[in-house]
This record gives C-alpha cells, structure tokens and sequence, in this order.
C-alpha cells in the first residue's frame, strides 16, 4: 500500500480521482501541447522553452522518493517534511526564470500572450495555452465541455468530503487513536492526541528552525526528531490504520460503480487542463 507524503495515513486510490499515472497517449497529447504552445508564444514574439513535462526533476514517480514502500520511506524521509528539498519551481520549468527576470510590463504583455484572460474567467481570449487546449483536447482551458461535475456528482463529492470526518468519529477509531497516544508516549514522544498531531509537530519545528537562518543544526535536529517520531508513528499506528482502512473501504464496495464514473469524469476533465 502506498503512503501520502507528510503523515503516513491510509491510502484509498479509489478515492482519488487523480491517482492515476498518466498514459502513453496523455505523454504525447501533453508533448504535443508545449510545443504548440512554444510555436504560438514565437509568433507572439516572445521566447519559450518547449519542455517535455514527463522529463527532468520530480517528472519520473517511479524515480521519486515517494515511490518507496511505506515503511522504507519512513526510516529513510520520515514524514518528507523536513527531509526532502523539494525543487522550485524554476528548476523544473525554465520559463519560470525567464517570467520572474521580466519587468512588469514585458511580464504583463507574456502573461497576456500566453493565458489572455482565462485567469479572469475570459473564455474567448485565452491566449496560447488555450488555443493549443483546444486543438489538442477539442476544448478551452476555461469552462470545460459544459459538463457540471460538481453538480452531477454533488451527492458523491459530499459524502467524500465528510467521509473523513465520519471515520474519525467512530467508535473503533477513537480507540485505536487512543491506543495510538500512548504508544506514542511510551516511544518518548507524549502529548499527541491523534496521529496528524506528529506531522503538524515537525512542521511547527521546522517553522521555528527557519525562523532562525544561519543555523544548520537547527534544521538537522528537526530531521532527527522527525526520523524518530516518524519511526515510532509507523509501529504505533498499525490498530488506527487497520480500523480507518476497513471503514473506507467499506465506502468504497457501496459507491463503487459512482466513484468509477466519477473517476472516469475526471479524467475526461482533466485532459483539458
């Protein structure tokens, strides 16, 4: 089972509608994109850098340490909240450096030529992005293909919503959470009262170690705290996840065919981003 990054919850693919990797054919609708977008920003008279998006940092998920199993991302990431540098975002698209070097005005007229106003909810001039959507995907960036999802599927997304909450309030998990609270102080680690307090606690740390700039060791301690804690989450944990993953995916088996709809409506949508 995979984990999320940044707590170590249950993982329930099914729902999230995004979880899917991307297939050969959105590599090359995508590829085929920036490149319609790179030929329209030159006749704009500007420069971009064509990219394929499946390529350079944090592209490959396979090639990410987020890839690993649960408990080997654990004992070497923690929660990933102070131990992995994630990329800016000038790393990973070159044409970010070039926008934040731009003055103001050059900046405006690039913005402009690349997005129009679909920013603003302008579904007419929506720049070279749009244009290269809609002759890719058949549909502009703004106003999908009239298709509501949100009111088609509002019944479904509520219950998602407050699923969470649904779950943290029945009886087997409160138990286990409790459960969870004192292992965790046996562990050395007392005063967390449920297991999302251990992963907001590293980042409150790591909030005050930056809060004082010059000082590696102030960093490298909140990595040491949060390998531990993290370490200890990962065996205390096991009667909390047991309980919330039999509950979700109880929801699951009764909304399955709706969330494989759902799914599929996503995805649909999201090829028009």
């Amino acid at each position: 089972m995979n984990h999320r990054p940044e707590g170590l919850e249950t993982a329930v693919p099914e729902l999230n509608p995004d979880s899917a990797g991307p297939s050969e054919e959105d590599r090359r609708n995508q590829l085929r994109l920036e490149e319609m977008i790179g030929a329209c920003m030159r006749g704009e008279g500007f420069d971009y850098v064509v990219r394929d998006p499946f390529t350079g940092p944090g592209a490959n998920p396979q090639d990410s340490p987020y890839a690993l199993p649960r408990q080997e991302f654990a004992a070497r990431y923690g929660y990933g909240i102070s131990t992995i540098d994630l990329p800016e975002a000038t790393e990973v698209d070159p044409n970010s450096a070039a926008l934040a070097a731009m003055k103001a005005a050059e900046r405006e007229a690039y913005l402009w030529a690349l997005d129009g106003g679909a920013e603003r909810g302008d579904t007419e001039n929506t720049g070279c992005r749009g244009r290269a959507v809609k002759a890719v995907f058949g549909r502009s960036t703004v106003g999908g293909d009239g298709s509501d999802l949100s009111g088609a599927f509002a019944g479904l997304v509520e219950e998602i919503r407050t699923l969470n909450g649904r779950v943290d309030g029945d009886g087997r998990v409160t138990e286990a959470t409790r459960r969870w609270t004192d292992c965790m102080a046996d562990a050395g680690h007392p005063g967390l009262t449920r297991p999302s307090d251990a992963a907001d606690s590293v980042r409150t740390r790591l909030a005050q170690a930056r809060a004082r700039p010059g000082d590696p060791a102030a960093i490298a301690e909140v990595r040491r705290y949060e390998l531990s804690l993290a370490g200890a989450d990962l065996v205390c944990r096991k009667d909390y996840d047991a309980a919330r993953d039999e509950l979700e995916h109880r929801f699951i088996e009764d909304h399955r065919h709706d969330l494989q709809r759902y799914k599929e409506a996503m995805n649909q949508a999201g090829a028009g981003r």
